[in-house]
């Protein structure tokens, strides 16, 4: 089963991550709160959750070609004979 975690978990399950973000983002992040009445960590947690798995995808995709890459120059085929 692929059950998303939750971004309303206990605060004692959670590390704490320090955050620097423009102000053009705190303004929307503040206006989203306003409206949608959660914190502006809960939609930052939100929007995390929701985005990791194509981060995860996008990471491991990059990790794949690296090794193509690694492959390819040991093999002296300069950029791994793919564009």
């Amino acid at each position: 089963m692929n059950a998303k975690p939750s971004p309303t978990a206990q605060a004692s399950d959670r590390t704490r991550l320090s955050l620097d973000v423009p102000p053009g983002v705190l303004l929307l992040l503040d206006h989203c709160a306003e409206v949608t009445g959660q914190s502006r960590t809960q939609l930052v947690l939100a929007a995390l959750v929701d985005q990791l798995p194509a981060a995860v995808e996008r990471a491991d995709a990059l990790r794949k070609r690296v090794r193509e890459l690694e492959q390819a120059s040991q093999q002296g085929r300069p950029g791994g004979g793919k564009r």
